[in-house]
């Protein structure tokens, strides 16, 4: 079932990847197949396509689902370390920042 998943997930664009674990996150549904397949999905894609609110978004629902994955956060984490980027993001998106951080944190 998990192929069959990540197979789909392949005609997903960076905003379907984020508003899906967004929405799961919102409603405090916790499908560590999905995650995973997701995370695995944007992987894959290399965070190509990614905006500020994607990103945002992705590791919000990550925290608040309590879910780690630790290739996609290791490529998130190369991705903030650029010059400047955190310029960017909007006071909003990066307090989803710091709470991914905060939780990242506390799980390691």
């Amino acid at each position: 079932a998990n192929e069959a998943v990540q197979r789909q997930l392949r005609g997903f664009n960076p905003q379907d990847l984020s508003n899906m674990v967004w929405a799961f996150a919102i409603q405090g549904i916790r499908s560590d197949k999905l995650y995973n397949a997701v995370a695995d999905e944007a992987v894959r894609q290399q965070l190509r396509g990614f905006n500020e609110q994607n990103l945002a978004n992705m590791v919000w629902a990550f925290s608040v689902a309590n879910i780690y994955h630790k290739q996609f956060f290791d490529e998130v984490c190369k991705l903030l370390a650029q010059p400047d980027l955190l310029e960017k993001f909007s006071k909003e998106q990066l307090r989803s920042i710091h709470l991914w951080l905060v939780w990242l944190r506390l799980e390691q």
